[in-house]
């Protein structure tokens, strides 16, 4: 008959061990030469940590889909023109931060570089509310929207500045 260990045994030889102390200490053995201990009364004592620390509203949800999200919000001056420029390697990857960074800051004219646009693109695809998109798209031979990376540089411009695009030669 082969020998089969006890339950206690078992948990005897595992590497983690809890044992209670006198002093109301937690004691875990995380090896053979090294002993923590936690001590609960002692955090209580110190008297601004809750046992139990959590959202102040009743009306908290684990829902991922209904967490905060929080876009980067940048002071500026009230008067002024509110410029703004990223590099944003791939608008359309990117859109919906954009859309984001650009509405929550209320920024007149949001420069990108590192667009990888192409003319599959349409500026239907990538408008955003209130502003007009002015690209200029990298050339070569793109037929596909997933063909080379890089290059391409956007800028939206707020309406109420009235922006028109100007034609203009190097000769």
């Amino acid at each position: 008959m082969p020998f089969e260990p006890s339950r206690q045994q078992i948990f005897c030889r595992s590497h983690v061990m809890l044992k209670r102390n006198s002093y109301s200490c937690i004691s875990t053995v995380y090896y053979s030469n090294h002993t923590a201990t936690f001590n609960v009364e002692l955090i209580a004592l110190h008297g601004d940590v809750s046992p139990n620390p959590g959202p102040v509203t009743d009306n908290t949800t684990n829902n991922s889909a209904e967490r905060e999200v929080r876009y980067p919000k940048f002071s500026f001056e009230s008067k002024g023109l509110r410029l703004g420029h990223l590099n944003v390697r791939s608008l359309p990857r990117h859109l919906d931060e954009i859309k984001a960074l650009v509405c929550l800051n209320n920024v007149d004219i949001f420069a990108m570089s590192e667009t990888w646009l192409n003319s599959t693109w349409n500026d239907c695809e990538l408008s955003v509310d209130n502003y007009t998109i002015y690209r200029l798209d990298r050339t070569g031979s793109s037929t596909s929207r997933s063909s080379s990376k890089g290059g391409s540089v956007a800028a939206y411009v707020k309406n109420s500045l009235h922006p028109r695009r100007v034609n203009y030669s190097d000769s």
